[in-house]
């Protein structure tokens, strides 16, 4: 609808970030943590496909034992503008020597080492990946109902980041289309309109505004439709969480 966008107070405006803003922020962290023993190495996953919409991801992988100041040395106040930027607000992965072998049950991520020693990266077992895959699913879907429902209540919208959050959704349907064959046209549909918001903001940010206020509305929709039939196709039958799954997890649904 053409007033799709009436009513809300819009924040987090995107900023044109090229190529070399990521790098720089990169090399800021690399030169950040180089000189300290309890720093063991530096990841990267997701990727940066969007310049000044696409956050850094990013894990710091600590030692056994790191030091007492670890946490100011790393932490936000320390961050320098050009690093603020590209993070936006994304949220500086920390782990332990100890858990970040076993990163693979969080997700399914792609890993670049950007510093550091080498590290393990120890597999899900085939026996547990479907299971596992399941889990991330009931994990992910109630949070973006559960977001995108208070961005509906508050009219506030975060432009930015709100982006990030409607191309993580289409990331969740491409699980569940890989692992479950779970799709419907109309997601489809949805996410070629978040790869179209993300490539065309910049030529046209009032544009881009107003999809986004209006994807919020379709995400939502789509967020609970993905989570219910997900429920009542997979989680609901004897081998995944019983014949009550879907009551149990349709309690998330309603807004607010």
């Amino acid at each position: 609808p053409h007033d799709r966008d009436a009513g809300w107070t819009y924040t987090n405006v995107p900023r044109r970030l090229t190529a070399v803003d990521y790098e720089r922020a990169r090399g800021w962290l690399i030169d950040r943590v180089r000189t300290r023993e309890d720093v063991a190495a530096v990841f990267e996953y997701g990727s940066c496909g969007a310049p000044g919409l696409s956050d850094l991801d990013v894990i710091v992988v600590l030692s056994e034992t790191p030091r007492p100041n670890i946490a100011d040395y790393l932490g936000r106040a320390q961050w320098p503008a050009g690093f603020d930027a590209v993070l936006d607000g994304a949220t500086l992965m920390i782990m332990s020597e100890t858990d970040f072998p076993r990163i693979l049950c969080w997700d399914d991520v792609e890993l670049v080492q950007r510093w550091g020693r080498p590290l393990p990266v120890h597999p899900v077992e085939a026996a547990a990946a479907r299971f596992t895959e399941g889990c991330r699913i009931v994990d992910w879907l109630p949070w973006h109902v559960s977001r995108l429902a208070r961005l509906q209540q508050h009219r506030q919208l975060p432009l930015r980041r709100t982006t990030g959050l409607l191309h993580s959704l289409t990331y969740s349907l491409r699980r569940l289309d890989a692992v479950f064959g779970i799709r419907r046209p109309a997601w489809e549909a949805y996410s070629a309109q978040v790869q179209s918001l993300r490539q065309r903001w910049f030529a046209d940010p009032e544009a881009g505004r107003s999809l986004c206020a209006g994807l919020v509305l379709e995400a939502h929709h789509v967020a609970r439709q993905a989570l219910e039939i997900f429920c009542r196709e997979i989680a609901g039958t004897p081998e995944w969480y019983g014949a009550d799954a879907s009551g149990c997890f349709g309690r998330l649904l309603v807004p607010g």
